[in-house]
């Protein structure tokens, strides 16, 4: 399901565990105004959906040491 209208944009809500998909706008603020200076696309910001899977899989707090 999206929205288009919204006032940061598209916003698409994935169905497999309702996260938001929506752009991401980077700024730069000069002179005290904001200006942009990036977009993200939304679909190039957020990883898959981890319904089902475990999110820390191979995650240690071992410290490797050189």
């Amino acid at each position: 399901m999206c929205v288009d209208n919204t006032h940061i944009g598209r916003q698409c809500i994935r169905k497999e565990d309702h996260q938001v998909i929506m752009d991401m706008h980077l700024y730069q603020v000069r002179g005290g105004k904001n200006l942009p200076i990036a977009r993200i696309a939304g679909s190039d910001s957020i990883g898959e959906a981890m319904v089902g899977k475990d999110p820390v899989e191979g995650f240690t707090w071992e410290i490797k040491k050189k």
